[in-house]
């Protein structure tokens, strides 16, 4: 009776089944000081990290915080306090989280897999989509084509310049007017086919987008034709402005051109549209349903401030593209940074000093609606904002909205007395046409 009840205790004295005891290991609370305290730590510490890069005196030496939508000082204040508090509560609950994160993944492998998921499913939609994208041909479906196409060709410098020796007739506005378009040898925009400029010429040199070139309308009716027709005008006119052309491509036009004439005057027409076009080179970004020949350059300020070219013009068939790459630039073009000017202004001095060193005399015409400073005394500057008459706005092409006839005479009549006046002053008198 003793033997037994003595064997009857020692086996209740007997451990668990192993199964037991490692169910009961597994709950004990000492596995939270074997967990691996780095996992914690490096989320607290990128938390901080990425408060401090966003935080509005930090983001604005990389990005401009007014974006299309709006200023982003306040929201990049409270989304860096917020990250703070996130760097703070993840170190005070290092120990839950560390627990965590080695429950969840144990071992290395656990941790390989788990990547290696993320980043197959990841990769699986990512590269589904695109197959989507690219079958539906989004974001740049092909809707309309630029008129300038028809004129224009391919540069690899430049990205588009006009044909040499081109003629055409194009319709523009609700009227849908006929108007002739020529080109001499260059590219120039000129009055007949045919035309020739003389090299030793005294020459006024424009240079500009579709407002200086005179988009829509025919030669004798833009303010370069005008002054060009006007009795006694001391000066041959060259009209390198092109449609769509930002400051880069204008300046870099300029540079080719300006030593083949015996160049006096550069007047460049600016508009503030040109910060946007300075500011990206794929103009599909602006006009996603259009097509172009290609992009344009585009240059960025140096640590030094000086223009540093960034990318070069390339043709659409010849660069690749994946489709969701591209919505996230729409993206960025459409509710991102506003341009902050760094760009033009260094373009704009770039083009005052070239024609000065050049020994003659650079005026920056401003269109109306233009409210962008160079912040550069140098620049003489015709301000038409500052002198147009109360009918400007209504001197447009209808439907087109380029300025009409009565707006390029204004122009002419206002740009004719300071040319006159450098003419009297470098000493040309007779008419260089």
């Amino acid at each position: 009776m003793s033997t037994e009840r003595s064997g009857f205790l020692q086996g209740r004295r007997q451990p668990p089944p192993p199964i037991v005891a490692a169910r009961r290991s597994v709950r004990h609370p000492g596995d939270a000081a074997r967990a691996p305290r780095l996992p914690a730590l490096l989320l607290g510490l990128s938390f901080f990290a990425l408060a401090a890069l966003v935080w509005p005196t930090n983001l604005s030496r990389f990005v401009s915080l007014q974006w299309r939508l709006g200023s982003i000082q306040r929201v990049a204040s409270h989304l860096a306090l917020l990250l703070t508090v996130l760097g703070g509560v993840t170190i005070l609950m290092r120990r839950m989280i560390n627990a965590c994160v080695h429950r969840a993944l144990p071992t290395g492998r656990h941790l390989a897999l788990a990547l290696a998921l993320v980043a197959g499913s990841t990769g699986l939609t990512i590269g589904g989509l695109e197959l989507l994208l690219r079958e539906l041909d989004l974001p740049f479906a092909v809707e309309w084509t630029p008129s300038e196409n028809a004129l224009a060709q391919f540069d690899p410098e430049i990205g588009w310049t006009y044909i040499p020796n081109k003629s055409a007739v194009q319709r523009f506005g609700a009227a849908q007017r006929d108007v002739p378009l020529y080109f001499d040898a260059i590219g120039a925009r000129v009055g007949a086919p045919g035309t020739v400029h003389r090299p030793t010429a005294p020459t006024l040199i424009l240079v500009g987008c579709s407002y200086t070139m005179g988009h829509g309308l025919p030669w004798e009716e833009t303010f370069a034709g005008r002054l060009e027709s006007t009795p006694g005008f001391p000066f041959q006119v060259v009209n390198l402005a092109v449609q769509a052309y930002g400051t880069d491509q204008s300046l870099l036009l300029l540079r080719r051109h300006l030593e083949e004439f015996n160049t006096k005057v550069v007047v460049y027409g600016f508009a503030d549209d040109h910060l946007t076009r300075n500011a990206n080179d794929d103009r599909r970004l602006v006009y996603p349903n259009a097509r172009f020949l290609g992009t344009k350059p585009l240059f960025e300020v140096a640590a030094d401030g000086k223009l540093v070219l960034r990318r070069r013009p390339h043709r659409y068939e010849d660069v690749w593209e994946p489709r969701v790459w591209s919505y996230v630039r729409l993206a960025w073009a459409r509710w991102g940074a506003v341009p902050d000017g760094a760009v033009t202004r260094a373009l704009v001095r770039d083009m005052r000093t070239l024609v000065e060193d050049h020994g003659a005399s650079f005026i920056v015409l401003r269109w109306p609606g233009s409210h962008f400073s160079f912040d550069d005394p140098k620049v003489h500057e015709i301000d038409l904002g500052a002198m147009v008459p109360p009918e400007w706005p209504q001197w447009t092409i209808p439907v087109d909205g380029h300025p009409d006839a009565r707006a390029n005479a204004f122009v002419a009549s206002v740009l004719a007395e300071p040319l006159r006046t450098i003419a009297q002053a470098d000493g040309v008198e007779a008419p260089g046409r």
